[in-house]
Parts: C-alpha cells; structure tokens; sequence
C-alpha cells in the first residue's frame, strides 16, 4: 500500500473568475483526495493529501481543465505530511503576485438551452451566465475575483 504525503501546487494561469477552485474541489473530491484551494492573487494555491498516484492524476486533470480556465504553470513542492478532513475552498487571500482581471465571456451553449426551455425558471432570463460564461471585468469592483467584489454581491447565491 502507497503511504500519502501533503503537497502544495501554486497554479497560475487563467485560474480566477471561470470557476476554478469549484472544479479543483470537484476532482480532489472524485479522487477522494483531501486538502484545500485558495486564491491568491494572480495563483491559485492548493494543499492536498494523498498518494503520488492520486496526486500525479489530479495533476493531469488539471492541466486538461476546460476553458475558459487555463493551466500554464504548476509548481509543486513536498509539505509535511497534514491530515485534512475533506476538501475544501477556503477565503481568497491578498498577495503581492500580480493577476490580470478576467475577460467577459460570451454565453455559454448550455446557458442558451437553459434560457429557452420554456417552464425552465431562467427561461428569458436576460442576465443568464454561469461559470463557464458571462461577465467577468465588468462586473469586478476589485481583485481578486471573488463574489463579495463584484457587483452580484448585493444578490444572495
């Protein structure tokens, strides 16, 4: 039996505003690994435990992401061993690494059924988006990207 270890994964690339740390946790969570993602400024900072075998796939998964995210580089270093419960998101953090605000995406085909399916509650919703497409610059009040600043966060979830 292959005994775990800890790593970190700082990722940069396309990571912020089109749904990365959902899809992290996701796929951790489907190779029932544990640990927790983060923004941090122009990265995404990742903990996650588990075996070599597991890691090197969710690594791979990673890097074939969908767009609109994009994986361009992966750091990965060796951590103590740390035992975590499950996988989590955890609160973006302010760093000094510099990040690009994301660009409106135009909507999404999945978006355009939902929006014409009558009996559908979306069904003509004119503001539709998910996090595959929609406004992402235009909506952002300040960096990072996250619901508290843009302008969705007068609305609840």
């Amino acid at each position: 039996m292959e005994h775990e270890v800890t790593e970190r994964l700082s990722v940069a690339g396309r990571v912020q505003g089109v749904g990365f740390r959902p899809s992290v946790c996701r796929m951790a969570k489907e190779l029932k690994l544990t640990g927790t993602v983060q923004n941090l400024g122009g990265e995404v900072e990742i903990y996650i435990t588990g075996t070599r075998e597991k890691i090197d796939a969710f690594l791979c998964g990673l890097k074939q992401m969908e767009r609109p995210a994009l994986v361009e580089c992966v750091k990965r270093e060796e951590r103590p061993l740390t035992p975590f419960s499950d996988f989590t998101s955890i609160p973006s953090r302010e760093s000094e690494n510099k990040m690009l605000a994301p660009a409106d995406i135009s909507v999404c085909s999945a978006c355009l059924k939902e929006m014409k399916t009558q009996g559908n509650r979306r069904c003509h919703y004119p503001y539709i988006s998910c996090t595959a497409c929609g406004p992402r610059y235009t909506v952002l009040k300040k960096l990072p990207y996250d619901r508290e600043n843009t302008a969705f966060d007068a609305y609840p979830l």
